[in-house]
């Protein structure tokens, strides 16, 4: 589920100058159960995601993996994704924990534009190539709140994230107008 915030609020950091997102993820007690699902399409696009969580009343598990791979419609533009989610869950009378770990790395690549004249050679040709992307992400996030009484609740997340993003582009030159 999703949550809209808002307003500038100091809890949710400095650069919540405009609102701040939410996002309720899954969890082994919300989605038990095995859930698969998968397509294709043109240029060999493959795409795929697998879900499967349970709990035990106390303690909950949420796994969740979703990859694409496509040889892309132009020349030289093949691209590939894949992001895996797991989190648990840990139940008690007053007292409610999360920790989720993320992760994702990506291979992209979409070359730039093509003058009409080489399109009308050509419509899968490329001008300049590489235009490639590569990421990769990982993210761990704890979640605790408890009750105190019916209107006191003290909550405390705390996360890291590191990301790496490398590219390499064709499409600069030195050369003026």
């Amino acid at each position: 589920s999703v949550e809209v915030i808002p307003g500038s609020n100091p809890a949710f950091g400095r650069n919540t100058l405009g609102g701040a997102i939410s996002l309720q993820t899954k969890s082994g007690f919300s989605h038990p159960g095995l859930e698969l699902q998968g397509g294709g399409a043109s240029y060999q696009r493959l795409l795929g995601s697998a879900s499967y969580g349970g709990n035990n009343g106390r303690l909950g598990y949420f796994v969740a993996l979703e990859g694409l791979d496509e040889e892309g419609w132009r020349d030289f533009s093949s691209s590939n994704a894949f992001q895996g989610f797991g989190k648990l869950t840990y139940l008690r009378e007053n007292t409610v924990a999360n920790l989720s770990l993320t992760g994702a790395r990506t291979d992209l690549r979409g070359n730039g534009a093509v003058p009409v004249e080489l399109l009308a050679l050509d419509r899968d040709a490329v001008f300049t190539h590489p235009d490639n992307t590569q990421n990769t992400m990982g993210m761990a996030t704890l979640q605790v709140r408890h009750r105190l009484s019916d209107v006191v609740r003290l909550s405390g997340t705390a996360y890291g994230r590191i990301t790496q993003t490398d590219t390499f582009n064709g499409d600069d030159s030195d050369y003026g107008p």
